[in-house]
């Protein structure tokens, strides 16, 4: 069991990572994506839950990887809409395949600050 957790966590180290912005300025209206790639072995969650000032609108497939390929890399985005003048905090986790998002263990995370006017 231990050799196929870590064979899972060192897949999903070695996946792509899109660089996204650490900053980000927009009006009350504007959209941003913020790119995730991942494999069959993880999955990305965003909080949600803690997020006022703009709002997650979709998570859309951007990249499904190479046809045939189940399992394989694919790319996704979180698309956020600004709701309204203010400052969150977006943390997206790394989360291995068997634990949920409300998990708190994690294989990685990522934070965004993004500024509404």
């Amino acid at each position: 069991m231990l050799v196929l957790l870590l064979y899972i966590v060192a897949g999903c180290h070695g996946i792509k990572s899109f660089q996204n912005q650490p900053h980000y300025e927009i009006e009350v209206g504007d959209e941003i994506k913020l790119f995730h790639s991942t494999n069959s072995c993880c999955h990305f969650c965003i909080n949600e839950n803690d997020l006022n000032h703009v709002l997650l609108v979709a998570d859309k497939l951007i990249d499904g990887g190479p046809n045939g390929c189940d399992g394989c890399n694919h790319t996704r985005a979180f698309v956020l809409s600004a709701i309204s003048s203010g400052t969150d905090s977006v943390l997206l986790t790394l989360q291995t395949a068997p634990r949920s998002c409300a998990d708190s263990v994690f294989v990685r995370n990522e934070w965004y600050v993004v500024k509404v006017k």
